[in-house]
């Protein structure tokens, strides 16, 4: 309890003062907009924060889960990953990996470059750490480590540090062990949708022109669902999906405020996503929607969801967010069956954090994180 007391206060602080937090955290959607669609995420992040929701959750029943693609091992669930955010970050809201087990114990801090950013992701086999990283003003660019935070390697943005900017975000491993992302610089050219191989090499645009924003590729990497605008106005935008070449797109949701961060199941049948603070589950055809956890009391509303290697848990995060709504106070880690039972709190950490990832270990039969 002494160790992980010491690696809290640490934490604590190198993190952003206390008066700027909520500042720090609508920053930190502002920042990943960057475009025309900036006012998009900023006014998302507000509905999140003034929803009115807790711990209450609308129970739903699903029928059965849907099974594995053919030849995908059965990893169990290893630690839980997540960034959590420093002070003074040179160039927006960036900061370090952490893992933690799923029952709350083994905090630890990976990385202390300060420069990780909100998408992170294990790789399949749980050995890679996938994640973009903000190395310099207006730069956006993707890494890959090791899942202890070790050998950190960028994959883009060679052009990083020069007088050229990249823009490349969110990274999603697919199929095969490749890496899809979308870039949004270099003029419209090089914009889109680019498959590279884990090392970086044979990097390709394989759908020019279409930049899908809070893009989530499927795991077999054929679909990919993203935040999309309703053309009604700010926080009006609804989750959709689509084939990799941008056909066959279909609306999921089709109600008032903002639903986002959609997040694939394991299995590629479902996709977990806010809407309005709320955290969701739905099947990627629009069926079978579900409330998995609401939020009854001041906060910010769930954030963030992310599935469990074996596709029957998602966590997320939880912010406190007080009256006169000044300062994060805390955030929660949370896990909850895909059914909305059995919600408990992991941990709670005295500092702004966000965007879990699950590792993947194994192979291994059933449950093995709790």
């Amino acid at each position: 309890m002494s160790d992980l007391r010491s690696l809290l206060d640490e934490a604590s602080a190198d993190l952003t003062p206390a008066g700027d937090e909520y500042a720090a955290t609508i920053g930190l959607a502002a920042r990943r907009t960057r475009r025309a669609r900036r006012q998009r995420l900023v006014a998302a992040a507000v509905a999140i924060v003034i929803a009115a929701a807790g711990i209450s959750l609308a129970v739903g029943t699903f029928g059965p889960r849907a099974g594995r693609p053919a030849g995908q091992p059965p990893y169990g669930n290893g630690p839980i990953g997540f960034v959590g955010f420093t002070s003074n970050a040179p160039f927006g809201i960036t900061g370090d990996l952490y893992t933690v087990n799923s029952d709350g114990s083994g905090l630890t801090r990976l990385t202390r470059s300060g420069d990780v950013t909100v998408d992170v992701h294990f790789s399949p086999d749980g050995r890679k750490v996938l994640s973009a990283r903000s190395p310099g003003e207006g730069d956006w660019t993707i890494a890959v480590m090791n899942a202890d935070g070790s050998d950190r390697r960028q994959l883009t943005g060679g052009e990083a540090g020069s007088a050229s900017s990249a823009t490349d975000e969110f990274p999603s491993w697919i199929a095969g062990g490749r890496i899809a992302f979308v870039r949004n610089t270099g003029g419209r050219a090089a914009q889109g949708i680019w498959i590279m191989n884990a090392d970086g090499s044979r990097a390709r645009l394989v759908t020019p022109g279409w930049v899908p924003f809070e893009a989530a590729f499927s795991p077999d990497g054929s679909r990919v669902a993203w935040m999309g605008n309703r053309h009604t106005g700010a926080g009006e935008e609804d989750i959709f999906v689509a084939d990799l070449d941008g056909s066959h797109r279909a609306r999921l949701t089709h109600d008032p405020g903002t639903a986002m961060m959609p997040s694939w199941s394991p299995d590629g049948a479902r996709l977990a996503f806010v809407n309005s603070g709320t955290i969701q589950v739905i099947d990627s055809d629009g069926s079978g929607r579900r409330t998995i956890y609401r939020c009854d009391r001041p906060c910010a509303g769930g954030q963030w969801p992310t599935w469990s290697p074996d596709g029957r848990e998602i966590a997320f995060t939880v912010s406190s967010m007080q009256p006169p709504f000044s300062r994060t106070k805390w955030t929660d880690l949370f896990v909850v069956r895909t059914d909305g039972s059995d919600l408990h709190r992991v941990i709670r950490l005295p500092f702004i954090a966000c965007c879990p990832t699950w590792q993947p270990i194994g192979p291994a039969g059933g449950d093995s994180g709790r």
